[in-house]
């Protein structure tokens, strides 16, 4: 861990997170809920945790095929590139009902299976 540092008013430097907090802010792979909250204490949505992995891998540019999920239009404007890189590359995917449900929380389970893709990706 750096020494990096963030200036969210929600995460105490005493925090056991601040540093992974701090680092992953200063390189651009998160950012808060405003100018000066991060959101320390609240769920990440699966709109959320895509943007953040795609941030991270460092993806640049659009899945050349829009987004077919029945509830495409609910994923947030900001998001809908990330989710769209990484369906087109396998990371992530829908439900079986043919939806993405992004503005839901995402579960343990689901960020353990994303960080399996993308470590097992070619």
């Amino acid at each position: 861990i750096s020494d990096a540092d963030c200036g969210f008013e929600d995460v105490s430097k005493d925090s056991w997170a601040y540093p992974y907090i701090a680092t992953a802010f200063e390189n651009g792979i998160v950012s808060g809920i405003s100018d000066t909250t991060f959101g320390y204490k609240n769920k990440i949505t699966r709109q959320d945790m895509a943007v953040m992995i795609c941030r991270a891998m460092k993806v640049d540019g659009v899945n050349e095929n829009p987004l077919s999920f029945k509830d495409a239009d609910d994923i947030k404007d900001y998001a809908k590139e990330s989710v769209e890189a990484l369906v087109g590359t396998g990371i992530i995917n829908g439900f079986e009902d043919n939806t993405f449900r992004g503005n839901a929380q995402s579960t343990r389970a689901e960020a353990a299976t994303l960080i399996y893709r993308l470590i097992t990706k070619d």
